[in-house]
């Protein structure tokens, strides 16, 4: 079974079609139709990658982007927190948090492009970012979303 990162990956490069047909004997039922549903979901979109989450009852779900073209997700934790980058338009990206509740949200930045790359179960976030000047640092932000009451 791919990781949800991996199938991101795979629609990015465009050798989804190509890696799930040689599993299709080891395909659970739980996300049978997967493959057609991915496949009408490329056609739909221009070959811009699109980050999406999978839920067991409503399928593929996008989750947008920042403003720009495309978005590719990262990683996801056990509470459903996705991370990674998106498109903001004038060739630059940021990275992203996205939840269910607040949707995709753009993380702090130096300046420069950014990228998040792992979330842990406790909303740790791990990437980089560069400032201005091009400068490179890696970066981890603590994610806490307040909740309005």
């Amino acid at each position: 079974v791919y990781g949800r990162a991996h199938i991101l990956e795979m629609i990015q490069t465009s050798s989804l079609d190509r890696e799930v047909r040689s599993l299709d004997a080891s395909i659970s039922t739980d996300i049978s139709g997967f493959e057609s549903l991915v496949a009408s979901k490329m056609k739909s979109h221009s070959y811009q990658s699109e980050a999406f989450i999978w839920d067991q009852n409503q399928g593929m779900m996008s989750l947008g982007t920042l403003g720009g073209e495309w978005s590719t997700a990262w990683d996801v934790n056990d509470n459903g927190q996705v991370i990674g980058y998106s498109s903001i338009g004038n060739s630059e990206s940021r990275a992203f948090y996205w939840d269910e509740n607040n949707g995709m949200l753009e993380l702090p930045t130096f300046g420069g492009n950014s990228l998040a790359r792992a979330i842990n179960n406790e909303g740790h976030v791990v990437g980089y970012s560069y400032d201005e000047s091009g400068n490179f640092y890696p970066v981890m932000w603590k994610v806490s979303i307040r909740q309005n009451s």
